[in-house]
């Protein structure tokens, strides 16, 4: 008799309006924290990329500053940049790097680079977002001299 109840017990069926309310839950939940995880390593390999891209133009425009033009520097003193000499640095260290982009020679004593880098996000990506051009300009100074203690 004792068997009997708990035998019916078990296989009688009970209303149960909330059961799986915890797994739908649970798979909003996991979606939600992929999307984030997601744009958080989209976002963070951006930003890795744009620093890449500025670190590479910084470099070049320094490699272009130090191109200057000896004539003018042993004839009178006058120190200021060849502008055909900056940009074939500047270009050379830009193809060095494997990476697109402009030197331009902005005056007697600056010099601006402009690069130019492309980022696939992996996830964006898998979603069908395409790969994001970055662009960057740094530019150099020619400081001679000494100018402070």
């Amino acid at each position: 008799m004792i068997i009997k109840r708990m035998l019916r017990a078990l296989t009688t069926r009970r209303p149960r309006g909330e059961d799986g309310s915890y797994t739908l839950m649970l798979a909003v939940l996991a979606f939600g924290i992929a999307v984030a995880i997601g744009l958080v390593v989209d976002a963070g390999g951006r930003l890795q990329a744009e620093q890449a891209a500025q670190a590479i133009a910084s470099e070049a425009a320094r490699a272009a500053g130090q191109a200057i033009d000896p004539g003018q520097a042993i004839a009178n003193g006058t120190v200021v940049i060849d502008p055909a000499a900056a940009v074939k640095a500047g270009d050379s260290y830009l193809a060095t790097a494997g990476v697109t982009g402009r030197v331009t020679p902005t005056g007697a004593d600056t010099v601006q680079v402009t690069v130019t880098v492309t980022y696939q996000p992996p996830f964006l990506g898998a979603l069908g977002a395409g790969p994001q051009r970055i662009t960057v300009t740094e530019s150099a100074d020619l400081v001679t001299g000494v100018t402070a203690p």
